[in-house]
């Protein structure tokens, strides 16, 4: 992928946001990435304790059940690009000092908590992240490079594992008429859209080969925030998003689907999709 094409890919996953985020006044945390692990079991996300720019980040697991919030690493830096490998046994993300200049790293921790320990330092902003298949790689894009750069996370001998096409929305982008649409894959054979028509924000999943979709997370759910990442099997999957009553969290969705309702109604039903996060009570 060409500097341009990274660069656009960029632009146009803020188009998806639908515009400014609606945040409380009286929230303060905020979530600002989250992927779920390969197995659907685990939610890894990050999370700034203020809103200000700026702000340090930590990085956190949750279980896609829902329940309290473990911390993994403090928040003492800026993180971004949370990423699990794809066997689940670690999670990479890059870390940057709050002050926005130099000391950039990439680096990797078990779930099961530990020590992050730095694979990579790289000289300029880390605009994507990828996990070769085998779980032995990483590979990323730094400031201006047009081709990754990849770092060995666990010697592999000569051979060299596949990745992702590498990009910072890791997906496509276009607009149809007043609708703007991200396409990411979902396992081998499907594909997750996620709509914005300037307002609201939906999730539909696709299935090409049978021409078949349906919608997995509705309007008025919540306002999402970043495409939604999906578990190995295609059957979990996670988005960030925020509503009047909230600022920025972790939904949850699960198939099959289920009569629902929008989440936090007092007497709703049990919601197809779910907030699993509290940072602000």
């Amino acid at each position: 992928m060409s500097v341009n094409g990274v660069a656009l890919a960029a632009a146009a996953i803020c188009l998806v946001h639908g515009g400014p985020a609606q945040v409380p006044a009286a929230a303060t945390a905020v979530v600002v990435e989250a992927q779920i692990s390969p197995d659907g079991r685990t939610v890894a996300f990050i999370r700034a304790e203020r809103s200000t720019p700026g702000e340090p980040r930590g990085l956190f697991l949750v279980s896609f059940a829902g329940g309290d919030a473990q911390s993994l690493v403090a928040p003492t830096e800026m993180l971004t690009h949370v990423r699990w490998s794809p066997d689940g046994r670690q999670i990479a993300f890059v870390s940057q000092p709050a002050s926005g200049t130099g000391g950039i790293r990439i680096l990797v921790v078990p779930p099961e908590a530990g020590t992050p320990r730095t694979v990579a330092d790289v000289a300029a902003a880390v605009t994507a992240l990828e996990w070769s298949f085998d779980s032995k790689r990483l590979a990323y894009l730094s400031g201006s490079a047009a081709s990754p750069s990849i770092v060995d996370v666990i010697p592999a001998g000569p051979s060299r594992a596949g990745f992702p096409d590498l990009s910072p929305s890791r997906g496509q982008v276009s607009v149809v008429g007043a609708t703007t649409l991200f396409v990411g894959a979902v396992g081998r054979d499907q594909q997750s859209l996620t709509l914005s028509n300037g307002r609201e924000t939906w999730i539909d999943l696709s299935t090409p080969a049978s021409n078949t979709r349906i919608t997995v997370m509705p309007i008025g759910t919540a306002k999402i925030l970043a495409p939604p990442s999906w578990s190995a099997d295609g059957k979990r999957f996670v988005a960030v998003g925020e509503t009047q009553e909230h600022g920025a969290e972790v939904f949850a969705g699960a198939l099959p689907l289920t009569v629902s309702d929008r989440p936090d109604w007092v007497g709703a039903p049990p919601p197809q999709v779910r907030r699993i996060t509290f940072s602000n009570p």
